[in-house]
């Protein structure tokens, strides 16, 4: 278990550092942005730049060091490592891996109360917060990609988020909204069979009822 932890945990504390962000603005010194409250710092950093690299996360390659001849490790930017670091549209999966690592997630909860990660997040405002920024970041994402290839949305005038929320019309539970389409992400994963079954039935009555 320690094993699988060191790379998503290492990957949470660059993130929480911002040493991604250091990296796009191409400041040569890393350490030299970071909290000094440590004399050992630079060498922490160096060794978690070296597990990211070792991973493909980053980008490592070997230079001379002119003042004196020694070797030095050049860090940069993976392609992956990108998805991590706001992009345009000002979203990234850094909430995302936030919250899978955070000790409030769903392995953690269900041990700790028996609760899953949505009554977790109705009663701790700090999980709910993170929650949805995870949400709003990986959805940006996501559905960036779904709408370059997919082209099924630009018929219907009219797309029903099947979901179960306070300010959006319906209940997936109870109604479905009448709709040209209907539309469901990360719904059936979260719910039993029986809860999924009435998920279904509720799309299948506003499919039948006339679209």
């Amino acid at each position: 278990m320690e094993i699988c932890a060191v790379l998503p945990m290492t990957m949470k504390t660059a993130i929480q550092l911002g040493v991604l962000e250091i990296m796009l603005a191409q400041i040569n010194s890393l350490a030299s942005q970071l909290p000094k409250n440590n004399k050992e710092t630079p060498i922490i950093l160096d060794r978690m730049l070296r597990l990211l690299a070792s991973y493909s996360f980053l980008t490592c390659n070997l230079a001379t060091n002119i003042k004196d001849g020694s070797a030095q490790r050049l860090y940069g930017l993976a392609s992956v490592s990108r998805y991590f670091f706001p992009n345009e549209d000002g979203v990234s999966l850094a909430p995302t891996l936030l919250i899978i690592q955070d000790k409030g997630s769903v392995p953690h909860t269900k041990a700790q109360s028996g609760m899953d990660a949505f009554a977790a997040a109705a009663k701790d405002a700090r999980m709910n917060n993170l929650f949805n920024q995870s949400m709003h970041n990986h959805t940006g994402i996501i559905m960036k990609e779904i709408l370059e290839i997919y082209k099924g949305f630009e018929g219907p005038n009219q797309l029903v988020d099947v979901a179960v929320v306070e300010h959006v019309s319906g209940h997936m539970f109870i109604e479905v909204p009448n709709g040209q389409a209907l539309f469901m992400k990360w719904i059936l994963s979260d719910w039993d069979d029986e809860e999924c079954l009435k998920i279904l039935k509720n799309c299948c009555v506003q499919c039948n009822t006339g679209i």
